[in-house]
């Protein structure tokens, strides 16, 4: 699907390479703007998750960097919070677009992570922290609304202790927190999701 054609599908659920770009203060090179010309998913697929997903241009940044350029007041821990943490000092984002639930995923609450595992289809994964938290950020940056702010997203990595990071905006002063916890079932944890990248 071009590009043109995802917004009028997806409408404020799209962010574009340049609202993206603008927003973190980054430039996509010309090869990686040429990766993103095309969106990987059907129209049919799009139209089936212009309510519920965001769609979004990666851009290889990790969660420290992400730190370095966002606002100030965007991130809940500085950097030196997170120590060797390998989930927010290597893990990359990935030059390509991700289209994200923007919810937890249904039914996901009050249940541990395996069997929040076994909700997902097919055409369903759980995204990395950095991926999760690049597309939260990006879109409360662009479009000026903070998703996941009741609710603990669970995402696929865990924490140097082998715990499960988590990503969630937190209600009180409204910054985004990437902690982790113990995959138990807990009243405010369900499971964040996205579509399967198809190539």
């Amino acid at each position: 699907t071009s590009i043109p054609r995802a917004g009028e599908i997806m409408d404020r659920h799209l962010i574009t390479p340049k609202e993206a770009s603008k927003c973190l203060k980054f430039e996509f090179t010309e090869a990686q703007l040429q990766e993103l010309s095309v969106i990987p998913w059907s129209e049919e697929e799009l139209l089936e998750c212009r309510d519920t997903h965001i769609l979004v241009p990666g851009y290889p940044l990790t969660i420290e960097e992400m730190i370095d350029r966002a606002p100030a007041d965007t991130f809940y821990y500085k950097k030196s919070d997170y120590g060797q943490q390998k989930y927010a000092i290597e893990e990359r984002v990935a030059c390509r677009w991700y289209l994200i639930r923007k919810s937890i995923l249904p039914d996901s609450i009050s249940k541990s992570f395996d069997q929040q595992l076994t909700l997902l289809s097919v055409k369903e994964e759980v995204p990395r922290s950095c991926e999760m938290a690049y597309a939260l950020v990006i879109y409360h940056l662009v479009r000026g609304q903070k998703l996941f702010s009741d609710k603990y997203a669970r995402c696929s990595d865990l924490s140097s202790g082998g715990y499960r990071v988590y990503v969630f905006f937190f209600f009180f002063d409204g910054r985004l927190v990437i902690g982790y916890w113990r995959d138990e079932a807990g009243d405010n944890f369900g499971l964040a999701s996205s579509r399967k990248f198809q190539k």
